[in-house]
């Protein structure tokens, strides 16, 4: 990523192009950096609240992978702050990502990360696998194997009936 690329949507996380990967996956993604208003010491929420246009970035801080439920209160949250400050107006790609996590968003953000949590627990699903599954909640095998095409390794089918057992307590 270029030293001077804003994150896309001018948002916590994903749900535009550019900061959700080929999966949809939605990331946490905090940035380092300066501008006229900002300095690298300012929390995450009144960093984002600038105009990303003039910031340059410095380096990527963290990454975090999120459930749709958890992006969704944090998306929400940024919409009441947008809401209250007339000065800044939700920019279009912040108003899809918001729309996008209503529409999606069937568990409330505590029982999608516990969901995540016992996925991870298990042997072969790693955490942006176990996020996927929470978002995608697939009801048989061949839908399991679907979100698993993309590894290097299949999963017998053992392992795969223990993740929809796992699974199954969600839906």
């Amino acid at each position: 990523m270029p030293a001077s690329y804003p994150p896309p949507g001018d948002s916590y996380s994903g749900g535009v192009p550019g900061n959700s990967d080929s999966a949809g996956i939605f990331r946490l993604i905090i940035y380092t950096g300066t501008n006229s208003e900002a300095r690298p010491s300012d929390t995450t929420s009144e960093y984002l609240r600038q105009d990303p246009i003039m910031t340059i970035f410095k380096e990527k801080v963290d990454e975090e992978y999120l459930t749709v439920a958890e992006t969704k209160e944090i998306l929400e949250r940024l919409e009441v702050e947008r809401a209250t400050d007339d000065e800044r107006e939700m920019r279009y790609e912040l108003a899809r990502a918001i729309e996008h996590t209503n529409r999606f968003a069937e568990l409330d953000p505590d029982d999608a990360r516990e969901f995540a949590d016992k996925l991870v627990d298990l042997e072969k699903v790693d955490e942006k696998t176990a996020n996927k599954i929470v978002d995608l909640k697939p009801r048989d095998r061949d839908e399991l194997r679907a979100v698993f095409a993309q590894e290097r390794y299949s999963l017998s089918g053992d392992e795969l009936d223990e993740i929809l057992n796992v699974v199954n307590q969600y839906v």
